[in-house]
């Protein structure tokens, strides 16, 4: 599905738990799906390391979604089977006003606050190193990442490349002119 792709695995939608931080970074997310596929991917086209993606259908859906590791915030662990221990929740204890009657709460930490995702590693650790669940991919942190994949240079519309432009070459605003290179 995805583009400049390396070390991919089929996995067929067999039935996974997805372990992620929320969009807003408030809390880790559960999802329950079948897996397709996993492996490394570039983030972008001029990228340093590639990063762990996973496609896969979330439970009662139909359509396949695609999910890649953050480079500023990695955390992505899939487990085998439905059912995975549930982390906590994001909202600490609720105030109730005595004259409305009304009940706010507050979250438990601010977003991509790194006590979401130590929190959560203190409940999936122990089930993970006493064997009651199997892990399918781990990226956890960016000792996941791995070098980019070998890509062929991009087409810009033209016949020619820029190629020093990954490499923070010389810029126009400098006077130099560009490094091309022919593109088929």
């Amino acid at each position: 599905m995805y583009k400049n792709t390396k070390d991919t695995k089929d996995h067929g939608g067999e039935k996974v738990t997805i372990y992620t931080i929320s969009p807003l970074g408030m809390s880790v997310l559960k999802i329950e799906a079948r897996l397709h596929e996993t492996g490394l991917r570039n983030r972008t086209t001029y990228a340093t390391k590639s990063v762990p993606y996973a496609i896969f259908t979330p439970k009662r859906k139909r359509k396949k979604r695609g999910l890649t590791v953050e480079e500023r915030s990695p955390y992505l662990l899939i487990i085998k089977g439905w059912g995975g221990p549930e982390p906590a929740g994001m909202w600490g204890e609720g105030t109730t006003d005595p004259d409305t009657g009304v009940t706010t709460s507050r979250g438990l930490y601010a977003g991509f606050d790194p006590r979401w995702s130590s929190d959560f590693n203190e409940i999936i650790d122990p089930a993970i190193e006493s064997g009651s669940v199997t892990v399918v991919l781990d990226a956890r942190d960016e000792s996941s990442f791995g070098t980019p994949v070998e890509v062929n240079a991009p087409k810009l519309g033209s016949v020619y490349a820029l190629t020093s432009f990954a490499t923070g070459g010389p810029s126009i605003a400098s006077g130099n002119t560009w490094e091309e290179s022919r593109v088929g």
